[in-house]
């Protein structure tokens, strides 16, 4: 695993709060793998902004981020949805 995807994933796992560590850690494990290196720049450019507001674009106010991260936050809440159905 390269530099990137390693600092990447302890991003998501070390956040501000506990549900913010278990939504983006648990994709990023999930899904890295599938990651291009354009996922990986907009996914890095994702963690540099600040926690509560991921938490309101992930969980409350799916609709308020910006539009071009319209893909990567739909591919998380997909993957949330999909965990919690199994």
């Amino acid at each position: 695993m390269d530099n990137q995807r390693k600092r990447l994933r302890y991003q998501s796992w070390h956040r501000g709060t506990k549900e913010l560590d278990f939504l983006l850690g648990k994709f990023f494990d999930a899904q890295e793998a599938r990651f291009s290196s354009k996922d990986l720049t907009l996914y890095q450019q994702l963690l540099e902004e600040d926690d509560y507001d991921l938490y309101q674009w992930l969980t409350i106010n799916a609709s308020a981020f910006p539009k071009h991260y319209d893909c990567l936050i739909k591919r998380i809440q997909i993957f949330h949805q999909h965990k919690a159905m199994s």
